[in-house]
């Protein structure tokens, strides 16, 4: 009896959860739950709807922080990429003007080659604002990202220090100062959203990348 009575408020709270919050129903369910199981003379126990959604609350967690992790090391190898760019031709130039790049207008072929990302495009809303950088993760890292049905865009801010269209770097520390956050789009409906899959996912990437954390670890 008090097992299905305590169903029948979990499924009510459910409904009220979906739909446009009510108060007074809420406490009114509250006010029958606690008649319920004092009557029963049962300890109070949390409804099966709270405790499913504190658990969904938590994997999502989990999974941000996952997906943070690969945008954070696919982020650290652009860093890097635009490191070594300024090593071979002693400066970087970020151009808002060319909207769509082709594949070595940011980044040197060999550059491209070496680190596996490269720029799509340079925008910035209007000439005072920062630039959105997106790249595309290419050769074996690609490879991983299709294995792994991931999007391969990633996307970087760079902070406008000359408030206009262009900015050109020419030293590591400026860099550093310049790049800003970045995030990459997982679809909701992929298999990536899986736990164990994005600690897969990062472990290939990891490994994958390791030479060059590696070559690049005092940088």
């Amino acid at each position: 009896m008090i097992k299905s009575k305590v169903e029948e408020i979990n499924s009510a709270v459910q409904d009220i959860a979906s739909s446009v919050r009510n108060d007074e129903r809420i406490f009114e369910l509250g006010m029958e739950l606690g008649r319920c199981l004092a009557t029963a003379g049962e300890k109070y126990e949390r409804l099966e709807f709270f405790v499913r959604r504190d658990e969904e609350r938590g994997r999502e967690e989990r999974v941000r922080e996952k997906r943070k992790k690969i945008s954070d090391l696919i982020s650290r190898i652009f860093y890097l990429s635009c490191i070594k760019q300024i090593e071979i031709n002693g400066s970087i130039k970020f151009d808002a003007n060319d909207y769509w790049l082709d594949s070595t207008a940011l980044l040197d072929a060999q550059v491209v080659d070496e680190f596996g990302i490269q720029c799509k495009s340079v925008t910035q809303e209007d000439d005072e604002k920062d630039f959105e950088i997106e790249c595309e993760v290419v050769g074996n890292i690609g490879e991983i990202f299709e294995n792994f049905e991931a999007r391969k865009t990633i996307t970087v801010s760079a902070y406008n220090l000359d408030s206009s269209s262009k900015m050109i770097v020419s030293n590591a520390l400026e860099l550093h100062e310049v790049l800003g956050s970045s995030w990459m789009f997982f679809d909701r409906s992929s298999a990536i959203n899986d736990e164990e899959r994005l600690d897969q996912l990062f472990e290939e990437l990891n490994k994958a990348t390791l030479f060059i954390q590696m070559k690049y670890s005092d940088v």
